[in-house]
């Protein structure tokens, strides 16, 4: 037995078998996938006395990471998977998510959108796919649950790739295969986001983007309860981690995942052999493709369809609202629009020749700003009224920056007018009888080039080449 396998796993694989079963169990698709799911308090399935933690594929590795200590921070955001349980890796993963949410950085992309604009109007292979597959069935020329090869055909690298799969049946016990489903929705809404930003054509990120995304991959998290707590984690972790983080970017990719489980098992596949290939490229994120991908790859050939179009069917009822996400983003998002709305009106009155007041004054309650919008702003977050203060302030130091120079501008035209005076007779004498001084040049200042920024890359390029670790019985 491989030291970082479970021993006793269900698990076999096949030798000299024919090809792979297409459908799983018949008993599956008689499966109560909507009944309550309850999750012992402490998780102590997920650990052994003699061993420590697990996680993985239906929870089948440990000890993987302890001989990646260097690298263990660039390939998951825990510490020490191998010494925290899943409850603790669950605590720490929320904590993270909470400390790296940046209101400027959403703010930024709230207001200077154009880009986000082009990719969410990005059309995928999917939708394509998914309205042939629909007008087919309509028109009842297919009465299979899930496309077939017409709608989701595989190019010759891709059938390539799959013979490069190891040949394997899995014996799970139906909460497993509930919880394998419900971590195919997560890593799935991290591939189509990067899909879709990339505009279908992954670059040196995008291995970094899906295992940022993805909470079963960058902290090894095991779903249990619901689709619903599957999509919240996408949504909410889409906002604080990868470059565009935009709340309608973000359900445009979530109906990106609808559509792919809707297709079926073809699609899904298709989908991870571009997820496999991706993190094969990248070190050090192949490892993932060891812990989860290439199981995935080849269990999703036998998974049942009735219950793939079970969980794309739960999905389709799930409804976020924003405000369930945290980080008061409706009240964010509101400031921000009144402070535009401010600063249009503003510039409207100054092109038409009035004169505004200024936006801050000391001497005034609430910042300077108008009694209506300074009532608004104390049933505001702290966290919404830092922001109105700060972008206040920002064109209060404009103001002040303006008058100074006016005030410089006109000490410099009264010294010239006294300087040109003097000029003006240049044969007076002072009282000592000796000529008038002639004006001096003044001094130029001399501004030195400006310095770059550098951007530091998310993860580091370097790994030393590490075991591969295989799942046997």
């Amino acid at each position: 037995h491989s030291s970082h396998s479970i021993p006793n796993a269900p698990l076999i694989e096949v030798i000299d078998g024919d090809k792979l079963v297409e459908t799983a169990a018949s008993d599956d698709d008689h499966y109560d996938w909507e009944m309550d799911q309850v999750l012992p308090a402490e998780e102590k399935e997920d650990l052994s006395i003699l061993s420590g933690p697990v996680y993985g594929f239906a929870s089948r590795h440990r000890g993987v990471f302890s001989k990646l200590q260097e690298e263990v921070p660039s390939i998951v955001d825990c510490s020490d998977p191998d010494h925290m349980t899943g409850h603790e890796r669950r605590v720490a993963r929320i904590a993270h998510e909470e400390a790296s949410f940046d209101p400027d950085h959403y703010l930024a992309d709230l207001m200077d959108n154009d880009y986000i604009k082009t990719l969410m109007e990005f059309v995928p292979p999917w939708q394509s796919e998914v309205a042939r597959w629909n007008s087919l069935c309509k028109n009842g020329s297919s009465r299979d649950v899930e496309a077939d090869q017409v709608i989701v055909p595989f190019c010759e690298a891709e059938r390539d790739q799959m013979k490069e799969l190891p040949n394997k049946e899995y014996l799970l016990g139906k909460a497993t295969q509930y919880s394998l489903y419900l971590g195919l929705v997560d890593i799935m809404f991290a591939f189509a986001y990067d899909f879709r930003t990339t505009e279908g054509e992954p670059n040196v990120e995008s291995a970094w983007t899906v295992c940022k995304i993805s909470s079963t991959l960058s902290w090894l998290e095991v779903f249990r309860s619901s689709v619903h707590e599957v999509v919240y984690s996408c949504l909410r972790r889409s906002l604080c981690y990868p470059l565009y983080r935009h709340w309608q970017l973000s359900l445009a990719v979530l109906q990106d995942v609808r559509d792919i489980f809707h297709l079926g098992r073809r699609k899904l596949l298709q989908c991870l052999l571009i997820v496999q290939r991706t993190l094969n490229q990248t070190e050090p994120f192949y490892v993932m493709n060891d812990l989860y991908i290439t199981d995935y790859c080849v269990w999703i050939q036998k998974a049942s369809p009735k219950q793939i179009q079970k969980i794309a069917a739960e999905m389709d009822e799930v409804v976020v609202d924003i405000s369930s996400l945290g980080w008061d983003l409706p009240e964010l998002e509101t400031a921000a629009h009144l402070v535009v709305e401010e600063e249009g009106s503003c510039s409207s009155e100054e092109h038409q020749g009035y004169t505004t007041p200024p936006i801050r004054s000391t001497s005034q309650g609430e910042e300077g700003l108008d009694e209506d919008l300074a009532r608004r702003m104390t049933l505001r977050s702290p966290q919404t009224s830092c922001l109105i203060e700060e972008i206040s302030s920002s064109q209060s130091e404009g103001s002040s920056e303006d008058s100074s120079d006016s005030e410089d501008s006109k000490s410099e035209t009264s010294l010239q007018s006294e300087e040109s005076s003097e000029l003006e007779n240049p044969l007076e004498e002072s009282s000592y009888g000796s000529p008038p001084l002639q004006p001096t040049a003044t001094d130029q200042e001399c501004v030195g080039p400006g310095k770059g920024i550098t951007q530091t890359s998310p993860h580091p390029s370097v790994l030393p080449s590490t075991e591969h670790h295989s799942i046997t019985n």
